[in-house]
Order: C-alpha cells, then structure tokens, then sequence
C-alpha cells in the first residue's frame, strides 16, 4: 500500500526501499546493509516515512487523520511564519512568549470549535499518537540522519519540519496559563533540520 500511495503521490520519484531492496532472506546481506543504513537514508534527497493509511474517523465528527493533518500543516505555518521563515531547529530553544502571544487567539479559537465544526479533531490526534510507526526505535537513526524527511498518511503528505513546528507550538500552548482546557498532550518529536548541501536524486522509504 505504501508503495502504491507514493506512486501516486510522487509518480516521478525513483525509490530505494529496504523491505524489497535487500534479499531479506539472506542474513549476509542483511547484516552487511544494515551497516551501510545510516549513510543510504542521509544520502537520498527525500525519506518518505509511510505512518499508514488514512482514518475516516468516527461518527463524522470531523475527527480523520485528514482533518488532522490539515489542521497540523496550519499550526506548523503559523509557527514558522511567526518565528521566521528562515529559522531552523536546531536553533532551539525558540522565545516561545513573543509567538504565543502573537497566535494566542487563533489557537484558542481551533480548541474551541468543536471539530465537527472545523475545530481541532482531538480525537484523531490521539489515534496518530499511537500509530505504530511512532513506537519502532529503529526508525529513530533514519529519521534523524534524513536530509529531507516527508510523512506520508493516505494521500497526505507532510514535511518533518512543518510537524515539527506543529508539536512545538502546541507542547508550548498546552503549557500556556491561557491555554483552553481541552489541548490535548503532544507527543514528543525531534529532527535535523533540512540540509543545505546539494542532494542527489534517488529517495527512501521507511
């Protein structure tokens, strides 16, 4: 399915995926591979990272992992707007004052909309926290080394950077004596910020 939604999504891109790239039948070749991992995933231009397929939701409460992931690449661009377009992660710790202040209203109205009515799909969140993708440790060194990391959930694509701005904005929200009572708890995320070097064509998949 992963292969096939990226076919989609990226019908261009030419794709090295370890699942099919290497004989997993045969261990020498495993075990000579896995050596070499780090440098193939910080070598290819994009890491495309497959966190499943989309959910519909329940009750048509307007809690899909596409209304959440909408909403995600919307408080990911209101952090990085406001922090500078050019700011980068690893310049954290960020002055998170000046941008709560600046974004208060808007995320106090997301929260208190219900999400039926275009508000915050609490609910999905909770679902997304607990997809297996987030729970396998050994993503861990693809996802740090990526020069270019894109999370892909159905036909829904996001840049690392974009959730990772999302997640910070509202771990800072969440701790806000502002804040509305219902925003729920993030999970924790960390990436390298996209490289500036020139990068070669071929892409991975997680």
């Amino acid at each position: 399915m992963a292969l096939r939604q990226l076919q989609i999504l990226f019908p261009n891109a030419h794709v090295w995926t370890d699942a099919i790239c290497i004989n997993q039948a045969n261990e020498a070749e495993k075990s000579h591979v896995v050596q070499h991992m780090g440098q193939i995933f910080h070598a290819a231009a994009r890491v495309y990272a497959w966190l499943g397929p989309a959910d519909p939701g329940v009750d048509d409460v307007g809690d899909s992992s596409d209304a959440l992931l909408d909403h995600l690449q919307q408080i990911g661009d209101l952090f990085w707007d406001t922090a500078g377009p050019d700011s980068r992660l690893d310049e954290m710790p960020f002055d998170m004052d000046p941008i709560l202040a600046e974004l208060l209203p808007e995320l106090n109205e997301m929260f208190e909309t219900p999400s039926e009515k275009g508000g915050f799909p609490t609910l999905a969140y909770t679902r997304f926290s607990n997809r297996d993708y987030w729970q396998r440790v050994w993503v861990l060194q693809e996802v740090y080394l990526a020069q270019k990391l894109i999370f892909c959930c159905g036909d829904k694509v996001m840049e690392s950077k974009t959730l990772a701005g999302a997640l910070i904005l509202l771990s800072s929200y969440q701790n806000s004596p502002s804040q509305l009572p219902a925003t729920p708890k993030c999970t924790a995320y960390s990436c390298t910020p996209p490289s500036t070097q020139p990068q070669p064509t071929p892409c991975a998949l997680l």
